[in-house]
């Protein structure tokens, strides 16, 4: 009787982790899924809606600073004398824009709790469009999502990021802070302060 009950135990217990392989394999294969640095985001969705599109003259911002809760953080190179922001997300009430004595900030936060598994997470990109020669501050707080930054050899950058990768071109000063994810950077050319910890720290490839 009590062979039989184990056996049954048993029985129960690979029918379980069978039907949990079986849900995992569709949700990957249909792209319900997302990976990043080894942790599972189940039901993760990226937004493609413009909640916010707006320019700004560079010669007027002193600070760039970004609070991202999900999803990446991008800036690329414009050949324009301007700052272009645009935030994808839901609702233009989730996106909070302050430009307020030469700092220009954006808070994208909107409190998401992550797990090792976690469901229906929307992730909202945030762009910036900046010249190459764009001299001053940026910070980037990110809660989860990739930090992508051209080659910006005059500015200062200080990045926060929990769990996601960093990647930066050419920088002189730049502070990065990495909890899990890799970190790399094209040519750093003063100095640049380097804390990862989980995940490579790759300069010059």
């Amino acid at each position: 009787m009590k062979n039989k009950g184990i056996i049954i135990a048993l029985i129960i217990l690979l029918s379980i982790i069978i039907f949990f392989l079986v849900m995992f394999l569709v949700m990957y294969l249909t792209g319900r899924i997302n990976q990043t640095n080894g942790i599972l985001f189940f039901g993760t969705k990226k937004s493609n809606n413009v909640i916010f599109d707006k320019t700004y003259s560079v010669e007027d911002i002193n600070n760039i600073d970004i609070r991202q809760d999900a999803g990446n953080v991008i800036f690329r190179e414009t050949s324009e004398d301007n700052i272009q922001v645009i935030v994808y997300g839901e609702n233009e009430s989730d996106v909070d824009v302050n430009f307020n004595q030469n700092n220009l900030v954006i808070d994208n936060t909107n409190k998401q709790k992550f797990t090792f598994f976690s469901f229906g997470v929307i992730t909202k990109d945030i762009v910036v469009y900046v010249p190459s020669t764009y001299n001053k501050e940026i910070k980037i707080k990110s809660d989860y999502g990739n930090c992508e930054m051209l080659d910006l050899e005059n500015a200062t950058v200080d990045i926060d990021c929990d769990c996601g990768n960093v990647k930066l071109g050419k920088i002189s000063n730049a502070t990065v802070k990495c909890d899990l994810g890799n970190t790399e950077i094209k040519e750093i050319f003063n100095k640049c302060d380097i804390k990862v910890d989980c995940g490579n720290v790759i300069v010059g490839k």
